[in-house]
């Protein structure tokens, strides 16, 4: 019920900015923000999950919108699809034009693919432990975790993608942990959407009322009120905090700048240590704690009505992939061509064995589909079969990890990120099959 107001204000702001020409659109670009704040003011009274899901997500939409009516052109364009949802950049003009995308896609995919994996379980981790903490606690594990898994791989996963489709997108995040200077962190290499909004709606008037000594205060000032947004008016309490937390980051910057300093530990100290101010206990307790809890007692109901024969059905399924995976693997890594170097008898070997460990693959996808109910039912051939795939796989993975290097595959960014995709396809079926061996011994 709360998000229809939402949707349909989303949708006739996009027509508006669509009929609108140029020039009417550029004279009302904060309309988009304007109507955002009208409608948080409206619902003041929502439960906080959903003020929180407004005035985060809802209202990171309307500030692009934002950036969408102040764009110099035409936006009656294709391009303003993938540019609303789901990039969360602000800037349309990598948008406008195909570029080449770069060798470093790949590496960037795989890093945030892993650290979102990464996240994900630290996540699911700490929801399935929410009876065991208490609130504080609960509330500042699912932050980090959520912040691992969004900002740290998310986050690079989806700049990854939009820069492989020719789109010149700054990072959203860039390795922030390598930066030497605050300045470095806040404007270059954390949460890039914030600094595209400061540069594009608010640095232009800054500079010509403060000038340029100055105005880049101004952006601190917006990003601590945008965070007032996300977690003072979810909480309904703490105001004046996470604005703080950026006006000390203002004025430790000047610090840095009048001393020079250029140092990782400073930079940690500074950005880490007043994170109490930017996610008061007040904010823990009662916004993330409940939202927490109440996944917990949702994951909790859903496992409940599982029965264990639709995980073995659905891990037998699973097994089948690395199947479909490996028919690509002679065209992918040209056998055709490679083979034409080697005697028939060494072809036919390469062949039969393959084919062997593709029966094999398929026979234990078969037999769980099949035979699922013995299994659950821990009769001993089929507790005996599930221990060989667990053999199986776990070996797999390790073979994978000594026998094959990453420069004896092909170059490309395809096969890099099918790479990687793979290695977590084989690291998850030797996970479940272990977890169901252990159950079945248990």
């Amino acid at each position: 019920m709360y998000l229809v107001p939402w949707l349909l204000l989303d949708l006739v702001l996009i027509g508006t900015a669509i009929a609108l020409p140029q020039g009417t659109r550029n004279k009302i670009a904060w309309l988009p923000f304007t109507a955002g704040i009208a409608l948080l003011a409206f619902q003041w009274a929502a439960p906080s999950g959903m003020k929180l899901l407004t005035a985060s997500l809802l209202m990171l939409f309307m500030v692009k919108l934002c950036a969408l009516y102040a764009h110099k052109g035409s936006v009656r364009k294709w391009w303003i699809l993938p540019y609303l949802i789901p990039w969360p950049g602000i800037d349309t003009k990598p948008f406008e034009n195909k570029a080449t995308p770069d060798s470093e896609e790949a590496a960037r995919f795989s890093s945030g693919w892993t650290r979102m994996l990464f996240g994900a379980a630290m996540f699911a981790a700490v929801v399935w432990s929410a009876p065991r903490l208490n609130d504080w606690l609960l509330g500042a594990l699912t932050v980090v975790a959520s912040l691992v898994t969004v900002h740290l791989g998310l986050s690079y996963l989806i700049t990854a993608i939009y820069r492989l489709a020719g789109k010149s997108v700054s990072p959203i995040m860039d390795d922030p942990w390598k930066s030497r200077t605050l300045t470095e962190l806040w404007s270059h290499r954390w949460n890039r959407p914030f600094v595209e909004m400061n540069r594009i709606l608010l640095l232009p008037a800054a500079n010509r009322m403060l000038g340029r000594r100055w105005s880049w205060v101004v952006a601190f000032v917006a990003s601590g009120i945008l965070h007032e947004l996300a977690i003072s008016y979810p909480a309904q309490s703490g105001f004046g905090l996470p604005l703080s937390y950026f006006c000390i980051q203002a004025a430790l910057i000047a610090v840095e700048r009048r001393l020079s300093i250029k140092s990782g530990w400073w930079v940690a100290a500074c950005w880490l240590l007043p994170t109490p101010i930017l996610f008061p206990k007040t904010f823990l307790v009662g916004v993330i704690a409940p939202l927490a809890r109440s996944l917990h007692a949702s994951s909790a109901d859903f496992v409940s009505t599982l029965r264990p024969e639709t995980f073995v059905l659905a891990l037998g399924l699973l097994t089948l992939v690395p199947v479909i995976a490996s028919l690509q693997v002679p065209t992918k890594l040209r056998w055709k061509q490679e083979f034409a170097r080697l005697t028939g008898l060494n072809r036919r070997v390469v062949w039969v064995y393959g084919s062997y460990v593709l029966a094999t693959i398929f026979a234990i996808a078969a037999y769980l589909v099949a035979f699922k109910h013995q299994i659950v039912l821990r009769e001993q051939p089929a507790v005996a079969v599930v221990g060989f795939a667990a053999l199986f796989w776990s070996g797999r993975v390790v073979v994978d990890a000594v026998a094959f290097r990453s420069a004896d595959w092909p170059p490309g960014a395809a096969l890099a990120i099918g790479r990687t995709l793979l290695h977590s396809l084989l690291l998850a079926l030797a996970g479940a099959y272990v977890a169901l061996f252990v159950w079945l011994l248990a």
